[in-house]
């Protein structure tokens, strides 16, 4: 299984591996790793194999700044754009530069996430690939056709 998240908590994930295991079949779920667990575990049947690493993004940083101008229900409701400006005083050219640049940067992402999976579900030979994210849907796509093994993409 291919996911975009440590799977600390993640049930949906969690209760079908678990399911899988039960019923006899080897589980092993590739996802992000987080300091809170260990990169390589095994629990109830499944082993989780932590193999990506997340960094701090710039559009973090956007919705921090985002978050400041449109702050939560207790603060009366009002919106500071002047903070949200301060902190992004860009032109539209600009704008227009950072969607761009957003654009290939998924490209580039999803390219990314499939070559970071890409030594570690080979080196375990699966007999099927469940993607379980958008991010992770080429991914699995493109390493099943690799191996030849069949794909199943969940994604919502």
């Amino acid at each position: 299984m291919l996911l975009w998240n440590p799977c600390i908590s993640d049930s949906r994930v969690i209760k079908e591996a678990e399911s899988l295991a039960r019923g006899g079949y080897e589980v092993r779920v590739f996802c992000v790793k987080d300091r809170r667990v260990p990169d390589l575990e095994t629990r109830n049947g499944v082993t989780y194999e932590r193999v990506i690493s997340m960094g701090r993004r710039w559009s973090l940083r956007f919705r921090e700044a985002f978050a400041l101008a449109w702050p939560p229900a207790g603060n009366g409701g009002q919106r500071r754009w002047s903070a949200f400006l301060r902190e992004f005083p860009l032109s539209v050219a600009e704008w227009l530069f950072i969607t761009a640049k957003g654009v290939l940067n998924r490209v580039f992402r999803y390219t990314s996430v499939t070559l970071r999976y890409r030594a570690a579900v080979e080196r375990n030979r699966p007999g099927a690939i469940h993607a379980h994210d958008l991010i992770t849907f080429p991914a699995g796509v493109r390493l099943g056709a690799r191996l030849g093994v069949p794909v199943v993409c969940d994604v919502h």
